[in-house]
């Protein structure tokens, strides 16, 4: 055995300054073993196999041959394909830091722990927790989306469940078989109006870990994304904050409400229908609207009781249906899961928050959801 005590080696120009070990042989080191380290904005452009320290994320990458991956783990789950699908929207932005600046609104290959079926649907990377307990976490999963308003009576045409191109009934597509997964999205993202739900409603909604968004978009007879305020005029609600408006939709951004559900499942707070179930939830939820400049961030208390008017309304007890100590503040959280679902067109999601007269408008209105954040009482 010889020993050869260099400092560096050096490949040679006409080999592309390449030093090769050849076929059959082998580089054993047997102590340290230094890499490259680069960060987010100077990485090589690598050729595939090429190994790096991330010193922004503290990872250790390979570049694939398009792109510098993190190894280990289940970082590499990222849903790009149906073989690298991830087990939520939320686990791809957790360990996929080194994308986040890039990382838009997309569908996704989603394979949900206990499933056995990887299914591609609508994730949303936009919209965080707000400014409540939910901090800087993002990651939603599209569930459910129908519209309301004057122009969803026939004006345009809405495609997936419909009734007849005109807006379904919250309940027929929420206990429905049918799933748009791969399809479902906001018109603003994919050009088209269409309602229905995905498989990730159905998977969820007994489960009892999960956060809900409920977002809004409102377009004009140009399919545009039109700023709109609500204004209540419900006296008494707002206070001891007298927030003057409800903020339901900014062409600048994403309008959403967060329901922090702890550990209550959707179907104890949906129901099958408007007027199922017991009105006693198991925990508390607390629900946060939209301020007007962030979403999810304006704390509209909490409470553990739904109001139930028979087949008209389904909400959460508030200072105007005193069912409950704590309760919410007022008339967002009256109609806020449903009213008036039992109709089509116009009114299938009346009164969240617009009771609609002549608009010329189509309200959009769709069900994320992510890991909850808040457990526990």
């Amino acid at each position: 055995m010889s020993i050869l005590s260099i400092h560096d080696i050096q490949g040679i120009s006409a080999f592309n300054n390449t030093v090769r070990i050849p076929s059959g042989h082998k580089l054993d080191v047997a102590e340290n073993l230094k890499i490259p380290v680069h960060n987010n904005t100077n990485r090589p452009s690598g050729t595939q196999g090429n190994l790096g320290f991330n010193s922004d994320t503290n990872e250790l990458e390979i570049y694939d041959g398009s792109q510098w991956a993190s190894i280990g783990s289940g970082s590499k789950l990222d849903g790009s394909t149906q073989a690298l699908a991830a087990p939520d929207a939320q686990f791809i932005w957790d360990n996929r830091p080194d994308q986040r600046s890039t990382m838009a609104n997309a569908y996704k290959w989603i394979l949900i722990p206990g499933e056995s079926t990887a299914r591609q649907v609508w994730c949303n990377f936009e919209n965080n927790g707000g400014g409540g307990p939910g901090g800087d976490r993002h990651g939603w999963m599209m569930m459910y989306q129908n519209y309301t308003g004057p122009r969803a009576a026939g004006s345009v045409s809405i495609q997936g469940q419909s009734s007849g191109g005109q807006a379904q009934r919250q309940y027929t597509i929420m206990e429905g078989t049918t799933y748009y997964d791969n399809s479902l999205r906001p018109k603003k993202d994919g050009g088209q109006y269409i309602c229905g739900k995905t498989h990730i409603w159905d998977i969820v909604k007994n489960q009892g870990n999960w956060d809900l968004m409920k977002a809004y978009n409102m377009y004009d007879s140009n399919g545009n994304v039109v700023s709109w305020d609500q204004s209540s005029t419900d006296s008494g609600n707002m206070s001891p904050w007298n927030q003057g408006a409800y903020c339901q939709s900014r062409p600048t951004r994403q309008v959403y409400d967060i329901l922090s559900c702890r550990n209550v499942t959707f179907n104890d707070i949906f129901g099958s229908a408007i007027n199922a179930g017991d009105d006693n939830l198991a925990n508390y939820v607390n629900l946060y609207l939209d301020s007007g400049g962030h979403g999810g961030n304006f704390d509209w208390g909490e409470t553990n009781e739904l109001t139930i008017s028979g087949n008209s309304n389904r909400g959460f007890s508030n200072n105007s249906n005193n069912e409950s100590t704590p309760r919410m503040y007022g008339w967002a959280a009256r109609h806020w899961i449903s009213y008036s679902s039992n109709t089509t067109g116009r009114d299938a999601h009346r009164c969240q928050y617009v009771c609609w007269g002549s608009q010329n408008n189509i309200l959009e209105i769709s069900y994320y959801c992510r890991r909850n954040y808040q457990h526990g009482t």
